[in-house]
C-alpha cells in the first residue's frame, strides 16, 4: 500500500518487532545518526532527493524522546515537512489510539 506519508520507527529492531504501525519503516536512532538525512527521506519516500520537500515525514519511538532528537536533527539538516510524533507509541496506547487493543510494553 502506498501513503502520502512516511512513518519512521526510531525503536530498536527488537522493539518493533515487538509492535508496530504496518507503516512504518524501522531505522534506529544510533545507525540513522551515521547516514546521510537526505539519503534516508528519501529511501523512505522512494523518491529522489531533490523531491523530498513536498514529502510529510513522521518520526516515532516509544515514548517520544529519540523521535524528538531525531526529528531535530532532521531539521538540523535541512529536511523540511518532519514531524515528531509526541509521546511515541506509549501515549498512542495510553490514550487508546485507533485500535483498543495496541499493546504496550
Amino acid at each position: 500500500m502506498q501513503y502520502s506519508y512516511a512513518l519512521l520507527d526510531t525503536r530498536t529492531h527488537t522493539q518493533f518487532e515487538m509492535v508496530h504501525f504496518p507503516e512504518a519503516v524501522n531505522v534506529p536512532t544510533a545507525q540513522l545518526m551515521k547516514q546521510d538525512p537526505t539519503q534516508v527521506i528519501a529511501s523512505l519516500h522512494g523518491v529522489p532527493t531533490d523531491a523530498i520537500a513536498a514529502k510529510r515525514t513522521f518520526v516515532i519511538c516509544r515514548r517520544g524522546v529519540d523521535s524528538v532528537k531525531v526529528t531535530r536533527w532532521l531539521v538540523d539538516h535541512g529536511i523540511q515537512n518532519v514531524f515528531n510524533v509526541n509521546g511515541g507509541y506509549t501515549e498512542y496506547a495510553m490514550e487508546g489510539g485507533v485500535d483498543p487493543t495496541f499493546p504496550m510494553y
